[in-house]
């Protein structure tokens, strides 16, 4: 018995096997999916805790309405390059941590969903630490961790936003969780994506760790269709970008998104550029 079919087995003993067999079967040798995704659990974010957390949710402001016309220019050049290609599948990185990258995944997600007929679906890949659900202010008991261990479904883990067509599967604080690029680089990962990427329709974002902290990038990199790289200007370092594009050579990195730029603060707005 293979090591996903034992964690089948001990869910099923616990009362959740068929919900994770149903959904996703991803052994070494079997990658069957269903035709569409599961029915996720609905939550209404809370408008405060969006806009305290810098989610544009609104743009009632000048400051707002500067900041969302730079992700709907960024929204528009990514889906341009990335789906005459037809390619749906894109990783938000950064050299170093607090540079912004999940706010930038987050914003561009609900960007994207507002694209007339775009769905998304907002992963929070960053297994060593996420943070996706609490900026959104959505509770958890399960995260994209627990369905890539086997212990639960993706019904589970799924949210569906009162966001229309925004969908997130959080992300999930854990202890110890093993070897994370070979969680990042798993069969049950794969078909998840494959599955998304192919017959749903869906936009799929991924935030995921700083390129610097670990080879979880490196290691899911193959996995995705193009990468985009936050930089916060004034705080990024030099020789940390320089290294993060040299690991990632011969990846498709779109670009590179210019967080709190000086230039946008001094035109009065949160210093959002690319």
């Amino acid at each position: 018995m293979d090591p996903f079919d034992k964690a089948v087995e001990r869910a099923r003993i616990e009362g959740q096997g068929e919900s994770i067999r149903s959904w996703i079967s991803a052994s070494s040798t079997d990658t069957t999916v269903e035709a569409s995704l599961p029915q996720g659990r609905a939550v209404d974010l809370d408008p405060a805790t969006l806009r305290d957390n810098l989610v544009l949710i609104d743009v009632s402001t000048p400051q707002q309405r500067l900041v969302a016309d730079q992700y709907r220019l960024l929204r528009t050049r990514v889906l341009q390059l990335m789906k005459e290609k037809s390619q749906n599948l894109l990783g938000v990185t950064s050299p170093a941590p607090r540079a912004g990258k999940s706010l930038t995944a987050i914003n561009m997600s609900i960007s994207i969903s507002r694209t007339k007929g775009q769905s998304v679906v907002l992963v929070d890949a960053d297994l060593r630490n996420p943070s996706v659900a609490e900026v959104l202010g959505i509770e958890t008991q399960y995260g994209l961790i627990d369905f890539l261990a086997g212990t639960v479904g993706l019904e589970d883990v799924l949210v569906q936003t009162d966001i229309s067509g925004l969908s997130v599967i959080p992300g999930r604080r854990a202890g110890d969780i093993g070897d994370l690029p070979e969680l990042l680089t798993s069969d049950r990962l794969r078909a998840l994506l494959g599955k998304m990427s192919q017959e749903t329709g869906t936009f799929i974002v991924l935030d995921l760790p700083p390129v610097l902290v670990g080879a979880d990038v490196i290691s899911i990199s193959p996995l995705l269709h193009a990468l985009l790289m936050v930089v916060h200007d004034g705080a990024t370092q030099l020789d940390d970008l320089t290294k993060a594009l040299q690991l990632l050579d011969g990846c498709n990195l779109l670009g590179t998104v210019l967080n709190q730029s000086s230039e946008g603060q001094d035109k009065g707005g949160y210093g959002y550029g690319y």
